[in-house]
Formats: C-alpha cells, structure tokens, sequence
C-alpha cells in the first residue's frame, strides 16, 4: 500500500533528515510542509541523537497521521547498539536517559536502507551509514563529490531517486545514468565538526531548518529545497543547558 502510495502522485513528499532530537525545529518544518500540501513523509535517520529533545522528536515523528516512511541513521543505531556509556559522549547519555525501551525498540526495528515507489532511502551512502554522498572527505576538508564518485557509490541501485542524509547539507545532484540524488540538509543541526576519515567542518551557514518537497510531474521530479526560520534560540539555550555549547553556537548561527 505504501510502496503504492509513494509512486503516484498524490501530493509533495516532505522529505526530512537528521533531525537530532530538535523539537523546536520539527514542529516548524511539519507546519511548514502541511501548508505546500505534502501528505507523506520520508525521515533518513539521525531522528533522536543529542541534547536538545530526543523524547519530543521521537514521539512527534511516531505519532504522525500521514502515510510516512522512516529508516535509521547511525546515531540511531548507535543509541541500542552501545550498551555502556562511552566516556565523554554527554549527548549519547543524554539521549538514552530520555528515552525508554519502546522508543528504543522502535528506532532499532527501523530499516537502514529501504526501495519505496522508485526512490531509493539510506542515511549516508549505500551500505555505508557513516559515509557522506554528495561530498568527499580529503585531508584539506570537505569537498562536493565527482560525478564518478557517485557513479561508483550507486553502482547497482536502479531507482531514478536516491534520498540521502549524514552530511546536514542540502544538495542535488544528477548522476551520469540520470538519476537524481537529493540530500534535504539537516532538520535539527546545521554545523558541527567531525575528524572521521579526516578533520572536516560542515556548516549550512544560516540556522533555518532545512527539508525537503519532492513531487511527480508530467517531465520528471520537481524537487524543491525548503529552508524555515524556527525558535532556534530555545533549542540553543536547551543544547547549553544539557552541556554542549558548541551545539549551542551552530543552532544560533549556521557556522562553527
């Protein structure tokens, strides 16, 4: 019924990703996508992780009346996957102390990866949830990746729409088969730091909440990349009270 649903058109798709836990800014981008008509919804993952409101996100998201599809992300996975807290990750106790065995139950029977209605849904990378996409790290940062990267990375995939998360930045790209890969930015973050494979700064330069609308049309897909102003000042003052300040800087701004 559902792969059904997603394969004709009936309406935008609101396609959401890394939501880490950002109540504040869920509830603007679920308005936000009711007022341009989505009646569904994808989520790629990253839905709980962090010091903002794990408990809100996932029960907002669980509770949604509309035909909806969600798959994990690695911070999902970390969440059941660790079963003692790792020294120094305040967030992942944090987000564990938050939330109950139903909700964890919940996260961990979601899919990694999932084909729906021509669509192809992974958190990062197939097979790699921990992989960015649309970027390339290299030891002088973060760089877009090349066509033949791509090409390489979806080798086998034969949907015309590939959705992917991880990296918190919007982006669209084309591969040399035709396919579309569309990454909706972050919902939740929209700067960080990672030294994973390399020291890397990711920033989406502005704090707006960022998702995406998806819709058939008569020549392809149109696909819109939606960026809403939120209450980011409530989510940055709950990331400085739960112990992370520079959570706190990036809600505030969109740069590190």
């Amino acid at each position: 019924m559902l792969a059904g649903m997603f394969s004709t058109p009936s309406g935008p798709i609101a396609v959401l990703a890394d939501i880490h836990g950002n109540t504040w800014a869920l509830d603007a981008v679920l308005a936000h996508a009711s007022t341009q008509g989505a009646t569904r919804l994808i989520t790629l993952g990253d839905l709980a992780y962090g010091p903002l409101d794990p408990l809100g996100a996932v029960e907002r998201i669980m509770a949604l009346d509309l035909p909806a599809v969600h798959i994990s992300g690695n911070e999902d996975r970390v969440l059941w996957e660790s079963l003692e807290p790792v020294e120094g990750h305040t967030s992942w106790v944090f987000t564990r102390s938050k939330l109950d065995d139903s909700h964890l139950a919940w996260l961990a029977n979601l899919l990694s990866e999932q084909s729906i209605g021509g669509l192809f849904l992974c958190h990062g990378a197939p097979g790699h949830d921990t992989e960015y996409l649309l970027e390339t790290v290299t030891p002088q940062g973060l760089r877009p990746s090349t066509r033949e990267h791509l090409d390489q990375r979806l080798k086998g995939i034969g949907e015309d729409v590939i959705l992917c998360g991880h990296s918190h930045l919007p982006g669209i790209a084309q591969t040399t088969r035709g396919a579309l890969v569309i990454n909706p930015g972050s919902v939740g973050l929209q700067a960080y730091t990672d030294d994973v494979p390399h020291f890397h700064v990711v920033q989406s330069k502005s704090p707006h909440a960022r998702y995406a609308l998806l819709e058939r049309g008569d020549s392809g897909w149109n696909v819109s990349l939606e960026a809403v102003p939120y209450d980011w000042e409530s989510a940055a003052r709950a990331a400085d009270l739960n112990g992370r300040p520079d959570w706190a800087r990036a809600l505030r701004s969109g740069w590190i």
